[in-house]
């Protein structure tokens, strides 16, 4: 049983280093993906409301800033961001499915000593 449990965990350990790693097509549609929640992220409208109406200079500031971290700050941040939450979501498929195999492997060890 021991062994099956190595075994288990090293072939976790290879195939989260490889899903990220050496499969460059794996990476690149994880990349992908994690640029869509970015896109649509961004695509949500977000609202400032002021608390007394501003004058026009001071909301043209407003309006620049918003513009610069909408286009020019948080589309980057955000991908990096998200291309770390999909890989994690990955490996934690993975990790669930050696689990699975493991509860599955200490079921029929019960079963043959019965």
């Amino acid at each position: 049983m021991k062994e099956s449990f190595q075994a288990m965990l090293k072939n976790y350990r290879k195939t989260s280093f490889k899903m990220y790693h050496e499969h460059k097509d794996v990476r690149n549609q994880l990349l992908a993906e994690a640029k869509n929640l970015a896109k649509e992220q961004l695509s949500q409208k977000f609202q400032y409301t002021f608390h007394k109406d501003p004058t026009e200079e001071r909301a043209e500031i407003f309006n620049m800033i918003y513009n610069f971290t909408t286009e020019a700050l948080l589309p980057p941040i955000l991908e990096k961001i998200n291309e770390r939450i999909v890989i994690l979501e990955k490996r934690h498929e993975m990790l669930l499915n050696m689990v699975v195999e493991a509860l599955e492997v200490l079921s029929e060890e019960k079963q043959v000593r019965s």
